[in-house]
């Protein structure tokens, strides 16, 4: 059964090692201007000082995280962004088909549980796997936006989103 418990700080380790194994999968993939390779663990703090970021657990066994945001700056532009739950690193052992859709709907139930619509998410658009993933798991397309990125240069994110009641 899966069990989902927010990380606490001793856990930053292995949020980090979840994410950087995704990363090198990405990067063998030829995505690599997705995620780094190391990740910087400023970048994890703030979603597990406050109870964002979560641990999945299949018997016991870390398999994957996921971060739950209850605003996102990014969809500013979009209008009120207090309607929606917003994931951020999502990531799974490779060795665990289905468990990314289980936690998006995971996540769709956190959202519902809030009194929210929404479920939303973006992806660098040139990503076309992962788009086609989001799709594939309900989420209707809805705009593309240029981004920042803290080491520098800009990319195009595209924006997703899911009404909550969805199941797919």
């Amino acid at each position: 059964m899966l069990d989902l418990t927010p990380a606490g700080p001793d856990e930053l380790g292995i949020v980090i090692e979840l994410l950087e194994q995704a990363a090198v999968w990405l990067h063998e993939q030829g995505v690599t201007d997705q995620w780094s390779r190391t990740v910087d663990p400023d970048w994890l703090a703030a979603g597990i000082s406050s109870k964002e970021t979560w641990l999945a657990r299949l018997d016991g066994a870390v398999v994957g995280t996921i971060t739950l945001n209850w605003s996102d700056p990014l969809w500013t532009d979009l209008g009120p962004t207090d309607v929606a739950g917003y994931v951020h690193r999502l990531t799974v052992r490779r060795d665990t088909r289905g468990l990314g859709k289980a936690l998006l709907d995971w996540a769709a139930d956190e959202v519902r549980a809030h009194g929210r619509e929404l479920l939303r998410l973006d992806c660098v658009t040139w990503n076309t796997r992962l788009n086609d993933y989001y799709r594939a798991t309900g989420f209707t397309p809805m705009s593309e936006v240029a981004t920042s990125r803290k080491r520098g240069g800009a990319s195009t994110h595209s924006r997703y989103q899911r009404y909550v009641g969805e199941r797919t």
